[in-house]
């Protein structure tokens, strides 16, 4: 799991901007359950899994420069690990913007 390694501490990000992380399980030996992004304060954005849920060890394993980088490495970690927490596993995750006629038919197709 050498593309999963932890790269900083949460607390030393202050600013908005595309991380991806993992979360790993709080009990046994932080068995991954979940690989996600965000373009939030990454502590902002963990304080809300954990109110709703995933209560995880969560670390960023990656800084990008752009959301087209992120959320390719994101898929292609969550193809690769299969973390169970992951429920979009069959594509790519959009960047929550309306999507295109084309793009929506395509969806449709799967």
């Amino acid at each position: 799991m050498e593309d999963l390694v932890k790269i900083c501490e949460i607390s030393d990000i202050t600013k908005k901007g595309f991380y991806v992380y993992k979360g790993l399980s709080k009990e046994g030996k932080n068995k991954l359950k979940y690989i996600g992004t965000t373009i939030q304060i990454p502590s902002e954005r963990f304080r809300w899994h954990k109110y709703n849920g995933k209560d995880l060890l969560f670390e960023i394993i990656a800084i990008c420069s752009n959301q087209t980088e992120m959320l390719d490495l994101e898929y292609k970690l969550i193809k690769k690990y299969n973390p169970p927490l992951n429920k979009i596993k069959s594509r790519r995750q959009n960047f929550n913007v309306a999507l295109s006629a084309e793009d929506l038919e395509n969806r449709k197709r799967k």
